[in-house]
């Protein structure tokens, strides 16, 4: 299921961020709820159409997400915009060349 949608992340960054005129709060949450939507949906299918129910030590990595959403925080908080802007930008030029660079082998 991944497979399908594992493709658009630097798609959807350079979307979010040029809808939202650089305005980095709105990208990363644009970028967070398409993720999160992403990820319901990914879980719901595997977890209707797989034999096996999600086990209990899985959901601890729910517990993950809190430990690094804090000091994630102060790391954003202190990009300005534009380098914010060009972060992304760089992102999502690396991963198109080595995209470019699987495929053409």
């Amino acid at each position: 299921m991944h497979g399908f949608s594992n493709l658009g992340g630097s798609l959807l960054a350079i979307f979010s961020s040029t809808i939202n005129k650089d305005d980095k709060n709105m990208t990363r949450t644009c970028i967070a709820y398409s993720y999160l939507i992403t990820g319901v949906i990914q879980i719901s299918i595997l977890y209707l159409f797989s034999d096996s129910r999600i086990s209990i030590v899985n959901l601890l990595y729910i517990f993950l997400v809190f430990l690094i959403y804090i000091p994630s925080q102060k790391v954003f908080a202190s990009i300005d915009r534009k380098k914010f802007s060009n972060f992304l930008n760089i992102i999502a030029f690396f991963y198109g060349v080595i995209i470019l660079i699987k495929n053409i082998n």
